[in-house]
């Protein structure tokens, strides 16, 4: 999993158009802040509910947010809005965000 969360990474950063990309806006810092909300509530509950390890519960909660980012965005390019690969970079960095907070809130070692 660790490797398909690389790989959507790497092929967004590579598709992105760098020179109209405008990465800061506030469509972007809602998708950050969604993902980051999402991937932390996620981590948490595969982390005390299920009693996965911290691995688990990070790729789980990554993955989970990711697809959920993906699906709105092939949703977006069904005329419900507009599809941006800038998008999906801000729900990444939301969800790592997010895991990786709620590593260093419970202290655990990853």
């Amino acid at each position: 999993m660790k490797k398909v969360v690389t790989l959507i990474l790497l092929f967004s950063l590579l598709n992105a158009d760098w020179d109209s990309a405008n990465w800061w806006t506030s469509d972007k810092q809602q998708h950050f802040n969604y993902s980051f909300l999402i991937s932390s509530t996620i981590f948490g509950i595969v982390k005390n509910q299920k009693k996965k390890t911290t691995l688990d519960a990070f790729i789980y909660s990554v993955g989970f947010t990711l697809l959920i980012g993906w699906i709105k965005e092939q949703n977006d390019g069904f005329g419900n809005g507009f599809k941006e690969v800038g998008d999906i970079d801000a729900d990444a960095l939301g969800a790592l965000s997010g895991a990786t907070s709620m590593i260093f809130i419970y202290k655990i070692k990853f």
